[in-house]
């Protein structure tokens, strides 16, 4: 069973200092020291399974409307891939829904292309590539789900009826 907590900068030192799914997951070394920036009351999490922790997850608001995406998974990820990817899903999509979002973007490390398959199952569209934007000089994509601006109108209108 899966349980869901509130995300706490121990949970990234965990993963930072353990085996993750992946070396590409690897954040920037600039993320360790800014580990606490990434806890946001009802917009970071952790998920746990079994006593171990999975993997962490958020949205960082940037100003009204916008926010930044994250995810920071353990090698643990492997075992659950289709229920994290449905939570994490579902739940960025509960955050946009309830703060009110009409943009959420996140970069992901262009050498590592299941991302690409990642972004596309979260419905993000690919905005662009940012080049030597990573710590270490690494090129980054930036992706990012957008609100529909008549979508948003109409949806008001209907409501005010």
């Amino acid at each position: 069973m899966i349980r869901v907590v509130p995300f706490i900068p121990e949970h990234l030192d965990d993963i930072l200092s353990g085996e993750l799914n992946s070396e590409k997951n690897r954040p920037m070394k600039i993320i360790g020291e800014v580990s606490s920036s990434l806890v946001v009351p009802e917009m970071s999490f952790s998920a746990i399974a079994n006593g171990h922790l999975i993997g962490s997850c958020g949205i960082i608001p940037f100003w009204h409307g916008v926010g930044e995406a994250w995810v920071c998974a353990t090698n643990r990820i492997s075992d659950h891939p289709v229920d994290i990817a449905r939570m994490i899903k579902l739940g960025f999509k509960d955050l946009r829904d309830e703060k009110e979002l009409h943009r959420v973007q996140g970069m992901m490390r262009t050498d590592w292309p299941e991302l690409k398959k990642w972004a596309d199952f979260l419905e993000m569209k690919f905005e662009g590539t940012m080049k030597k934007f990573g710590s270490d000089g690494e090129d980054y994509n930036r992706y990012a789900w957008v609100k529909e601006q008549l979508i948003w109108v109409w949806t008001q209108l209907i409501y005010r009826l």
